[in-house]
C-alpha cells in the first residue's frame, strides 16, 4: 500500500470509532421524545423486552441496544 490509502485507512478508522466513544452515556439518563422514552421503559422491563422493540423497530427508528441497555459495572 501506498502512504496516501494508509492515511486514508487510519483517518476512516478513527472517524468510524468515535461515535462509539462520543455515546458513552446511557441514552436513559435523560431521554429525550417519544421513542426514546418508550426504549426505555422497554429496558426498565429487561433486557429481552429492550431487544424486541429494538429488533421490531429497526427500520423505523434504528435504535442501537447499547445506547439503551444498562450499563453492568
Amino acid at each position: 500500500m501506498n502512504r496516501l490509502t494508509t492515511l486514508t485507512l487510519a483517518v476512516g478508522l478513527a472517524i468510524a470509532l468515535v461515535p462509539g466513544f462520543a455515546s458513552a452515556a446511557n441514552k436513559c439518563a435523560d431521554p429525550h421524545g417519544s421513542i426514546e422514552q418508550r426504549a426505555c421503559t422497554m429496558a426498565a422491563a429487561g433486557p429481552d423486552a429492550l431487544r424486541r422493540f429494538i429488533q421490531r423497530t429497526r427500520a423505523i427508528y434504528q435504535l442501537y441496544y447499547p445506547d439503551y441497555a444498562p450499563r453492568e459495572r
